[in-house]
């Protein structure tokens, strides 16, 4: 049988250490999938391309540094993402959404001369600047959608194998370790 020591140390690594170990695992885990631009599974399922330049599903990057945390009952933790669209590219969407009236502005672009700077061959640098021309009012009104599903975090009946096996590797070490004192 278990001394009482070896029961405290277990019952402290499983209330204490394990859920940090286990929130740093997801939080580093939904990062890589974002850094490599796919979902880590059984295996490594890229992500649809886009049409402009840049990381998918990486813009201003509000979605990727938003996941956060909290502790669940009976020692689990509960990770969510606040941004509005996180959950759409994350499980993909097909429906109908609102867009609600408002104003789009038009622009135009154009060149200024600078009156006093020159290059060095002697001609008057000019540069490019946009201005606003005018605006158009949008009303209210219904657009069908369809978003293809990009995973980045695991969700219920869509876990990570991957990310499953590590943690129970990172669990097994500890709690051995814990066991041979």
């Amino acid at each position: 049988m278990f001394n009482r020591n070896i029961q405290r140390q277990l019952s402290s690594y499983l209330t204490d250490r394990a859920q940090g170990m286990i929130i740093n695992k997801t939080l580093r885990f939904v990062d890589g999938n974002f850094r490599a631009q796919g979902w880590q599974d059984s295996s490594f399922k890229k992500w649809r391309g886009i049409e402009r330049k840049g990381t998918i599903l990486v813009k201003t990057g509000a979605l990727r540094r938003s996941w956060n945390y909290q502790y669940a009952t009976g020692g689990g933790v509960r990770f969510y993402n606040n941004v509005p669209h996180a959950k759409a590219h994350n499980e993909g969407f097909t429906g109908t959404v609102q867009v609600k009236a408002h104003t789009r502005n038009k622009y135009a672009k154009s060149q200024v001369f600078s009156l006093t700077d020159f290059n060095r061959n002697g001609t008057r640098k000019v540069r490019t600047v946009t201005n606003k021309v005018g605006s158009n009012q949008v009303k209210a009104h219904t657009r069908r959608v369809h978003i293809v599903q990009r995973q980045f975090a695991p969700y219920a009946g869509h876990e990570s194998q991957t990310l499953n096996n590590s943690i129970i590797r990172e669990l097994n070490r500890e709690i051995n370790i814990i066991l041979r004192q």
